[in-house]
């Protein structure tokens, strides 16, 4: 392996710790790690990668990548020189670096009057990243724009893609060689004052929702068709529940946060039993009192049962119905002969008449002009 950085020695780092590279900072180190100063340079490194046979990767923003603790194998590139972090304008074209942060894309492409990019504020990451991934929210996704990308091969070779070349679907893309050197969107012209209102307003929304900017934190799961990991994860009630030292946060359920010692090991444990208690929440359970049968017995014979259309079943129901409005007239009318014969007793019985003697009323306010009693009884 020492080989690969002849000549290249200041762009290597061997035993590189990458844990301080990513949001989460846990894992262990790269073997080598390279972070070139041109597309030459690239290309080179990654062409003694595929003659020696050494394995090659990309590292982006770090935002949501976790590094196992036993390190990695072979080389790792990160593209944070200049020379990848480029955003020039022209016209309604904005023409990124691979290695340009999708924030610094954004603040640019707002600030030249072009719309497009900014529905994705508050998203992290680099632009390769977020093209090779097909970043993206609420407001669309960075694929709808995109006119044209240079990729780098694992063979060392830069190809251009058009837009009939690429594919975007949820969260993946075609756009899966090793390295995108460089992209070109074509965005609509705006009112740089208004784009950049809608700008704040969503930053604001999108980070609400999200756990704090000083914390350790990734986000894990991606979202089933339709549905939303985080609401599942809440759901099966998994707010705050932790492994270690990592933790579900308690204000986004798919996001974890790693606290002081968590290890890598941590992270992956907990999302394996977020994983299964949430697939446990959603299989069918049999209702309360129903016997969950055993897979190894012999089926038992259904219980005949006397079928609803069965024209005695109809018989006997509609006598029931008979017999009950039947007592019910009975009894209707047998209380009403009693209250004929005795209604005249009632209405005559000192105890039932009310007389104006009879009644106390408190005494009226002085506005009071008429004699309430005699108003009541008249």
């Amino acid at each position: 392996m020492a080989a690969l950085n002849a000549g290249l020695e200041s762009i290597f780092t061997p035993a590189a710790p990458l844990a301080d590279r990513t949001w989460l900072r846990v894992g262990g180190p790269a073997e080598w790690l390279v972070r070139p100063t041109s597309v030459e340079e690239l290309q080179t490194v990654v062409g003694r990668c595929r003659d020696a046979s050494a394995p090659a990767r990309v590292l982006g923003g770090g935002s949501n990548v976790l590094v196992r603790d036993e390190g990695v194998k072979g080389v790792v590139l990160q593209l944070d020189h200049e020379a990848f972090g480029g955003v020039r304008i022209d016209g309604t074209k904005a023409i990124v670096g691979g290695g340009a942060s999708l924030a610094s894309a954004i603040n640019e492409t707002v600030r030249g009057g072009l719309a497009g990019l900014d529905t994705l504020v508050g998203i992290p990451g680099t632009i390769g990243a977020a093209l090779h991934h097909n970043a993206g929210g609420r407001g669309g996704d960075i694929g709808q724009w995109v006119v044209e990308a240079t990729v780098l091969t694992r063979s060392g070779q830069t190809i251009t893609r058009r837009q009939e070349d690429m594919v975007f679907g949820y969260r993946e893309s075609s756009l899966d060689e090793l390295a995108i050197v460089e992209a070109v969107f074509e965005l609509d012209s705006s009112d740089p004052s208004e784009l950049t209102k809608r700008m704040q307003k969503q930053w604001i929304v999108s980070k609400a929702a999200q756990p704090m900017s000083h914390e350790r934190r990734g986000q894990i799961f991606l979202n089933p068709r339709g549905m939303s990991a985080g609401m599942l994860i809440d759901q099966a009630g998994l707010k705050g529940a932790s492994v270690g030292g990592a933790t579900v946060s308690d204000k986004h359920a798919n996001f974890f946060v790693a606290s002081d010692g968590a290890t890598a090991a941590d992270l992956l444990k907990l999302a394996d039993l977020v994983r299964r208690l949430v697939l446990a929440c959603r299989e069918p359970r049999p209702t309360e009192g129903t016997a969950v049968p055993d897979p190894n017995s012999a089926p038992s014979r259904p219980t005949p049962s006397r079928p609803a259309a069965d024209p005695l079943w109809k018989l006997q129901g509609r006598r029931g119905l008979l017999v009950s409005f039947a007592v019910l007239a009975i009894f209707g009318l047998a209380a009403r002969g009693v209250w004929e014969v005795s209604r005249s007793q009632v209405a005559h019985s000192p105890q039932y008449v009310l007389t104006p003697s009879s009644v106390t009323i408190t005494p009226p306010p002085a506005w009071v002009g008429s004699e309430v009693t005699s108003e009541v009884f008249r």
